[in-house]
């Protein structure tokens, strides 16, 4: 355990900060990412009390609650909490752009005492530049739009909301064409997590997925550049996520050495 030269850690990040497949040996037998889901809903049911709720709604519900048993018990910010004895806050999503790390820990930042004594590092799991945050109706606010997953309509049923995941799906493929603005939008809002944390006092440490993502002035920052080489070295589930917790332990081990 170390001494405490921090009092609080924060992590932001996707699902490869929030233990996503990592507890999926709990389940029983699957082959498939819908056998998957199937299994979600059985664990769910037998833990909890279902209400009236449609399939859709059970299945959301279940996938909720099982990510949050992945993220307090099996992700990597769980695992350095455990290893270090300092409090680890995750803010870590799933699907999650750079754009909704910044609401998240824009949301957390505000919420901290104005005169608070803590001293605290945030851990930035940048997710990759071409996913974003976008507004999806007035019901259901934004949802993360990630284009390998395009297809997938944001876990909204078609026959209810087709005119709804249409105009996303559009108005992203409308971003992605213009000339340079993954890259700008992903500098822009880089920038303005930086400036959180240097407003208020907090260590910052980042861990890009690609060397290409990284600006100069805060390359003394970065744990790691290469993350998407790093994590895709490990056993997989069927999602593709690590599923190995030798992947927590030695992404911890490269972090530590940077809290001294």
């Amino acid at each position: 355990m170390l001494s405490k030269h921090y009092d609080l850690i924060v992590v932001t990040g996707c699902s490869l900060s929030s233990g996503m497949e990592m507890n999926d040996h709990l389940l029983p037998h699957f082959q498939n990412a819908q056998e998957r889901d199937d299994r979600i809903v059985e664990w769910y049911r037998q833990n909890y009390d279902v209400p009236n709720m449609d399939s859709l709604e059970i299945l959301n519900t279940s996938r909720k609650q099982w990510q949050k048993k992945e993220k307090q018990e099996a992700s990597w910010p769980a695992h350095l909490q455990e290893i270090t004895g300092i409090p680890v806050i995750n803010l870590s999503e799933i699907g999650a752009s750079l754009s909704r790390t910044l609401l998240e820990y824009s949301r957390h930042v505000k919420g901290i005492p104005p005169k608070s004594t803590q001293k605290m590092l945030t851990i930035h799991q940048l997710p990759e530049p071409g996913r974003l945050y976008m507004r999806f109706s007035e019901e259901h606010g934004r949802v993360n739009v990630l284009p390998q997953e395009l297809h997938d309509n944001f876990g909204f049923d078609v026959k209810r909301s087709g005119r709804e995941i249409e105009r996303v799906k559009k108005k992203y493929r409308d971003f992605v064409i213009r000339d340079g603005y993954i890259k700008k939008h992903y500098s822009r809002v880089l920038k303005r997590i930086q400036h959180l944390s240097a407003e208020s006092n907090i260590d910052d440490l980042y861990i890009f997925q690609s060397k290409d993502d990284v600006p100069e002035d805060i390359i003394d920052k970065v744990v790691m550049d290469d993350f998407s080489v790093f994590w895709s070295g490990y056993r997989r589930g069927v999602c593709g996520h690590p599923v190995d917790p030798v992947y927590n332990k030695d992404l911890c081990e490269l972090i530590i050495p940077r809290l001294k």
